[in-house]
């Protein structure tokens, strides 16, 4: 009641029953327009009535669908009601979390049954609910593997397929004309070079789905293996060394395999294949099989060298170790020299060694100072300034010192 002006009575006409409280309430049982009066007195005996008419619309059936009904995916719940009172807002409560609007997508984190219920706003203000019960089905996971995933073309890929819980499957696989396969695992062969998707879609019985792609790329190879560490280890038993490497793959290709050769105080070199399987950017740590007793051997150094016919950068291949007691001068190459001399030395401890160059009258031309480690020392000497003839070349650690000649072409 909204009345004013000193009202002290009223009366109600609700579809015939009659109230005489403030603000009644009543229960309309069926659809219909109905006259609804208010009669008001004041005080001073005066009586005003209202009479409005009020349309009770009929019942919406309120239901809605669920799509995609599939754990880990997103479920599509959509409004169906139907009724002649339109509606104008929807309210969901799904596995209780509250969504708004219609449709509405909800992720069921696992499979199994949950309760759903709407509730519908409607043009004439009222509002309904509805509460039924959904099952979401549990959904396959996709997973493959591609052996290998990158390489020179044309490059032949086997798709594993290890995907679970799936009855079928279809492949895409976008190359430059995009290709399919319904078969578990295919072979696909990627001709042209570029990075393509290969792309896997599993579905079960009950039509839930699960995709997964994967980059395949077609390259030129570069192939650089680097001999990061290089060791002896001894048997605490029998005294007796192997070696052992480490080998880091600088390539832009997975690598299986590679030699290892082994050399003997350049008396002898044992080569052996040693299995990798690394991908780019890996590296990974390897005991050679070869031994060496104690009093057995008759070399002064041991170098080990990882190669591989198409590496790339060379220098970055050789480890060396020193088995004498002091540090070991390799002769320089090339020798004679087209301008550029490489001095190698197998040192003892880290530091500092000096490489000069004299004439053959005995003035010195160059001088080269530089750190050392324990193990190989590397040097490249640009010595393009020098005329032909006979040249000294002195290399000096804070071990010993050895001059060696050469010649300049």
């Amino acid at each position: 009641d909204l009345s004013s002006g000193g009202v002290v009575s009223r009366t109600w006409q609700i579809a015939n029953t009659t109230f005489t409280t403030t603000n009644p309430s009543f229960l309309f049982s069926a659809a219909g327009n109905y006259t609804t009066s208010l009669t008001v007195s004041a005080a001073n005996g005066c009586i005003s009535t209202l009479s409005r008419s009020i349309s009770v619309p009929n019942l919406p059936v309120l239901n809605f669908s669920i799509d995609n009904a599939c754990a880990g995916s997103g479920s599509i719940f959509t409004d169906l009601t139907q009724g002649s009172d339109a509606v104008t807002g929807w309210n969901w409560l799904v596995d209780t979390n509250a969504l708004t609007g219609n449709p509405v997508s909800y992720t069921f984190p696992l499979s199994g049954t949950f309760a759903a219920k709407l509730t519908t706003t409607h043009a004439s203000g009222c509002s309904y609910a509805f509460t039924r019960n959904v099952i979401i089905n549990p959904s396959p996971v996709a997973s493959f593997t591609a052996s290998p995933d990158r390489g020179a073309a044309p490059l032949t890929v086997q798709f594993t397929n290890t995907s679970t819980g799936a009855t079928a499957y279809a492949w895409k696989f976008l190359d430059k004309v995009p290709a399919s396969s319904t078969r578990p695992s295919p072979v696909y062969t990627f001709a042209a070079l570029g990075t393509y998707a290969a792309e896997l879609t599993a579905t079960n019985d009950f039509g839930c789905q699960s995709v997964v792609s994967k980059p395949i790329v077609v390259l030129v190879p570069a192939i650089d293996l680097n001999l990061t560490d290089f060791s002896l280890l001894t048997d605490p038993i029998t005294g007796n060394m192997k070696c052992q490497v480490t080998i880091l793959n600088n390539s832009n290709i997975p690598i299986d395999a590679a030699t290892v050769a082994l050399y003997l105080g350049g008396k002898a070199v044992v080569n052996e294949t040693v299995p990798i399987g690394l991908s780019p950017g890996t590296s990974a740590t390897r005991t050679l099989s070869f031994t060496v007793a104690p009093g057995s051997f008759d070399f002064t150094f041991l170098c080990a060298e990882v190669q591989h016919e198409k590496d790339l950068v060379p220098d970055n291949n050789r480890k060396c170790v020193n088995l004498a007691s002091g540090d070991y001068f390799f002769q320089p190459y090339p020798n004679p020299s087209a301008g550029v001399l490489q001095v190698d030395w197998i040192g003892q401890q880290a530091g500092t060694a000096v490489v000069r160059i004299f004439d053959d009258k005995g003035t010195r031309v160059f001088e080269w100072q530089t750190v050392t480690h324990v193990g190989l020392n590397q040097g490249v000497l640009d010595l393009a300034f020098l005329t032909s003839g006979l040249y000294y070349v002195q290399v000096q650690t804070g071990n010993a010192s050895k001059t060696m000649r050469f010649m300049r072409q």
